[in-house]
């Protein structure tokens, strides 16, 4: 989509509810469904992985309190559970 023209940026966002509509938007995020607003947000990269998901580079667990690093950056997958 972003190679014909049809996004200004190859993102796509979430907005689930359980009370109104859920809905996908690509090329960017909705502004309205950030809590503070959207200039500040970060995206990320897909990282390559060998299940061919959306993946970002993990580089640790926090639980709790406490962080448990990885010995070396590795996919972490993003599960939307809509699969």
């Amino acid at each position: 989509m972003k190679e014909r023209g049809l996004i200004d940026r190859a993102a796509i966002s979430f907005s689930f509810s359980l009370a109104g509509d859920s809905y996908a938007l690509f090329g960017g995020v909705d502004p309205k469904q950030v809590v503070g607003g959207s200039s500040n947000l970060i995206y990320f990269k897909n990282v390559p992985n060998s299940l061919g998901t959306w993946a970002l580079e993990g580089q640790g667990v926090y639980y709790g309190k406490k962080n448990y690093p990885l010995s070396a950056p590795t996919a972490a997958i993003i599960d939307t559970g809509t699969s």
